[in-house]
Formats: C-alpha cells, structure tokens, sequence
C-alpha cells in the first residue's frame, strides 16, 4: 500500500502530483455549466408563464 500511494506525489516535495491550475480550471469549467444550465432552466420556466412566446400549442384550445 506504501509504495502505491508514493507513485502519486512528487519525489522532492511529496504534495499531490496534480497540476492545480488543471484543477481549477476544471472547477471553473463545471461552475460555469452549471451556471449556463440554470439560467437555461430559469429562461425555460419564464417562456411557459408568459403567453405569446411559441408556446400557443401547449395552452389548452377555447
């Protein structure tokens, strides 16, 4: 077990052999996807409550 967890650092400083800007960047990639993903969502809902949005089909005939 000693010897696997070695093969993850790096032999002078013994920190975590990730790139932290790698690291990051992922994080900001996935916050931004999120973000994108709830205004979408937030635009979504506010098309089905305003009528005259293209929306005509889903509103029941009179």
């Amino acid at each position: 077990m000693e010897k696997s967890a070695s093969k993850n650092r790096s032999p002078d400083s013994g920190a975590c052999s990730w790139n932290m800007d790698d690291v990051l960047e992922s994080f900001q990639d996935a916050d931004r996807k999120i973000r994108e993903f709830l205004e979408q969502k937030k635009r979504d809902e506010e098309a089905k409550e305003v009528p005259g949005t293209g929306n005509e089909a889903d509103a029941p005939a009179s």
